[in-house]
C-alpha cells in the first residue's frame, strides 16, 4: 500500500530495475497513470499490484517533454 490513497498523485514511473510489485500497491490511487519501463508486467509482481489504476503503459524507455509528457523512446 505504498501509493495508496494518493488523491494527487497524477504519475508514477516505474524503472526496469523495479523486482518486485506486491498487492495493491496504488490501492485508492484513482486517476493516476504509470509508465513502466518494461514491454509487460514482470512475471515477479503480484497479478492484483496496480488495483483500482486503469491506465497503464508499458515502453523499454520512455522520454518526457518539459511539461512532463510521456512518448516512447525510439
Amino acid at each position: 500500500f505504498a501509493f495508496a490513497y494518493c488523491d494527487d498523485l497524477i504519475s508514477v514511473v516505474i524503472p526496469d530495475s523495479v523486482a518486485y510489485m506486491q498487492e495493491r500497491v496504488f490501492s485508492g490511487s484513482y486517476g493516476t497513470k504509470i509508465y513502466c519501463h518494461s514491454q509487460e508486467q514482470p512475471t515477479e509482481w503480484s497479478a492484483n499490484w496496480r488495483a483500482d489504476i486503469e491506465f497503464v503503459y508499458w515502453a523499454e524507455r520512455w522520454e518526457f517533454d518539459d511539461d512532463g509528457n510521456p512518448a516512447v523512446k525510439g
